[in-house]
């Protein structure tokens, strides 16, 4: 709110002005100089009546803005924009031909430069289910839907091992289960052994962590 001393130095500002732009139309030597001295007053005033100090901020705001949604789009990159595309389409077919449902699933899905793959992880809020896929057969390339990196439940976890699967070029369909495949533990898979005790909530998980911790090193 402008007090009355604002008031009367903006006033004066256009006064002073106005009799310099007249003074320029009868004088063009002088015209420029009027503008000049115009908003030399102008920003006087600006100054004066407090207006500078919240222009500034909204600048400075206007600024961090900017910077942010150029940091948001830089961490969205292309691939990331990829794997969530792969994701979608993944659930959408699943939900029909798996009658899945995902209100009790949470999902994230992203590119891993680590092992240059769409990683699609899920994980049931109630129960006892969680699987990592590679949806880009970046590592596991024979196809369909054999893209599980990890499936871990009760019953325990199938869990890739990564280096079994590059030294066979990620081909591993006829491959024994035993020569690519741990518990997550470095145990044997459930698909050859059930576990001595089912697997909780807390073991499934412990094994999610190694696993991310792999991929988004």
């Amino acid at each position: 709110m402008m007090d009355s001393s604002a008031i009367l130095w903006l006033a004066a500002t256009l006064l002073y002005g106005g009799i310099w732009l007249a003074w320029g139309r009868r004088a063009a030597g002088f015209a420029m100089l009027g503008t000049f001295t115009l908003a030399g007053l102008a920003l006087a005033g600006f100054l004066a009546v407090g207006e500078w100090p919240e222009y500034l901020g909204r600048l400075a705001k206007t600024t961090v803005d900017r910077a942010n949604k150029v940091d948001a789009a830089a961490r969205d990159s292309e691939e990331d924009r990829a794997c969530a595309a792969m994701s979608a389409a993944f659930m959408e077919r699943v939900e029909i031909e798996w009658s899945r449902e995902y209100s009790n699933r949470r999902v994230q899905s992203f590119y891993s430069p680590k092992v240059d793959s769409c990683i699609h992880v899920e994980a049931t809020i109630i129960g006892n289910e969680l699987e990592i896929r590679d949806l880009s057969h970046s590592i596991l390339r024979d196809g369909g839907d054999r893209n599980l990196l990890l499936s871990c439940d009760s019953a325990g976890a199938d869990s890739v091992v990564l280096d079994a699967v590059r030294s066979r070029g990620g081909l591993v369909y006829s491959v024994q289960y035993k020569e690519y495949l741990d518990d997550g533990f470095g145990g044997p898979p459930r698909t050859l052994k059930t576990p001595a005790r089912p697997y909780t909530r807390e073991d499934c998980e412990r094994v999610l962590d190694k696993w991310m911790a792999i991929l988004k090193s």
